[in-house]
């Protein structure tokens, strides 16, 4: 197995030219450097340092090996930036469920401060005829409209967002002319 750490190593002791060198710039061991390195030419069954007491210096083939290790420590910062970024500020496509009921409140109150404030996130905004379920719909977000959470979404992180209430009303004399008491099942449509 591969430790690329050692190709770290390698890396630094021809960039800082030196076994002592490298081990004060990355504060491994000298003798650390000299066994690892000892390891990695006997693993690759090639030298690649001709080591002197005065100097340490690339073989021919450590020097190709050398810009190799250059790269992949390029990409390795690379590859970490990448990560930085994307933590700094939020980007990428959100996928939303809304109900159709609300999409109007969403879509002129909330959705444009949030773009306005995230300039790097896209939404891409769906209204299911049916109860969406996320996994199933790859939704990253759903609005549900409910009294109670369902113990059935118990895995997922829900807030509540707002109330609203609504309320029936009719004059005393429409109740009057009523044979039957009103209930909501009830009602003319």
């Amino acid at each position: 197995m591969r430790d690329l750490n050692d190709f770290y190593y390698f890396h630094a002791i021809v960039t800082y030219q030196g076994f002592s060198a490298a081990s004060r710039h990355i504060g491994v061991p000298k003798g650390t450097l000299s066994k690892r390195i000892a390891r990695l030419e006997e693993r690759l069954q090639v030298r690649l340092l001709e080591r002197s007491t005065r100097q340490v210096r690339p073989t021919e083939v450590g020097q190709a090996f050398y810009e190799h290790c250059e790269a992949m420590l390029t990409s390795a910062e690379a590859a970490e930036t990448v990560i930085a970024r994307a933590q700094a500020e939020p980007n990428g496509i959100v996928r939303l469920n809304c109900p159709q009921g609300l999409i109007q409140n969403l879509i002129e109150e909330v959705l444009p401060r949030f773009l306005q404030t995230y300039p790097k996130v896209r939404v891409h905004l769906r209204s299911l005829e049916r109860r969406a379920e996320l996994i199933e719909d790859r939704l990253d977000v759903t609005i549900r409209v409910r009294h109670q959470p369902d113990p059935a979404d118990a895995s997922f992180v829900m807030r509540p967002l707002g109330q609203s209430y609504f309320i029936l009303a009719m004059s005393p004399a429409a109740q009057a002319s009523c044979k039957q008491p009103l209930t909501l099942d009830n009602l003319p449509m």
